[in-house]
């Protein structure tokens, strides 16, 4: 079967799909590709492939693959932050407060939406030049929701905010490794993490 013919075979609603969505097709194509096989495995014919297009095609929605990738990356952060600041939309103790934007971000990553997954999961270091400098921006842009949070807090002397952070991410994002559905829910599991760093770190 020719590649003209796949696409074709594609279904489409009411006709030729407009072309902003079949930008959108082609990020979610990407999207599961390099959740599936990582950045470097996944060819760009692949994702015209699953998104039904000629490989050539999709170079009209994105000069490259890591334009591609930087795309489904930033969309990743935008889904992650939605969540979040409309946890902590309503004020709460600082303490709270944390523990709904965490509450939030677990639920988000594991929620097995790729996007998400990509914006989490990659490193920048791993990326080029270019990426990183369009990535990086955006990740300290949605780290810095809970700086704020984490500034408010009520610690004990000689704890350090930059560290508490870190380790709270890193505590967050290992979730993607080991987290098993059907046993503790991500919110107990975020509000766990919370209450260890609660206990080591709040002022008495």
């Amino acid at each position: 079967m020719t590649k003209a013919k796949k696409a074709a075979d594609v279904p489409r609603r009411r006709g030729r799909p407009k072309s902003e969505n079949r930008r959108q097709n082609v990020m979610e194509a990407a999207a599961h590709h390099f959740c599936a096989n990582g950045y470097d495995a996944a060819s760009m014919r692949d994702i015209a492939d699953a998104a039904g297009l000629l490989v050539g095609s999709l170079y009209h929605h994105f000069s490259s693959k890591e334009d591609l990738f930087i795309n489904v990356f930033e969309e990743g952060l935008r889904r992650t932050s939605v969540g979040v600041l409309a946890a902590i939309k309503t004020p709460r103790e600082p303490w709270a407060q944390l523990e709904a934007a965490c509450i939030a971000h677990v639920e988000v990553i594991l929620s097995n939406d790729n996007f998400v997954r990509i914006a989490d999961y990659e490193f920048p270091f791993q990326h080029s030049e270019t990426v990183r400098g369009r990535i990086i921006p955006k990740r300290d842009a949605y780290e810095a929701i809970f700086n704020k949070l984490i500034k408010a807090l009520p610690l004990r002397r000689g704890v350090d905010r930059k560290y508490l952070r870190l380790t709270l991410f890193g505590a967050m994002g290992w979730t993607l490794i080991w987290y098993s559905p059907g046993r503790d829910t991500p919110t107990i599991i975020a509000r766990r993490i919370v209450d260890i760093i609660r206990k080591g770190a709040e002022a008495r």
